[in-house]
């Protein structure tokens, strides 16, 4: 997070949830506000849904917003070499 608040937080308002009923209420909460969110990233594996679950529910509320997920720790811990992206 401090790595994206140094890069991103001049322009952006950056923030964390954690957990995803939480964050989910935010951006119902931001998109009633008539505010615009520019970017949602979840991690695959969530204490209440996976990031998949969380991003669908997410993309109900602000379709317009970009969503990434999170799959690092098996990349950190040399488990995989690379990853696809299905179509």
């Amino acid at each position: 997070l401090d790595a994206l608040k140094r890069r991103f937080g001049g322009d952006y308002r950056l923030e964390p949830h954690l957990s995803s009923q939480a964050s989910l209420d935010a951006v119902s909460k931001h998109r009633a506000n008539g505010e615009n969110i520019a970017l949602v990233i979840a991690h695959h594996w969530m204490p209440e849904m996976t990031g998949h679950e969380f991003l669908w529910q997410e993309r109900s509320i602000e379709p317009s917003a970009n969503r990434t997920r999170l799959i690092l720790p098996a990349c950190t811990l040399c488990r995989r070499d690379d990853y696809l992206y299905k179509p």
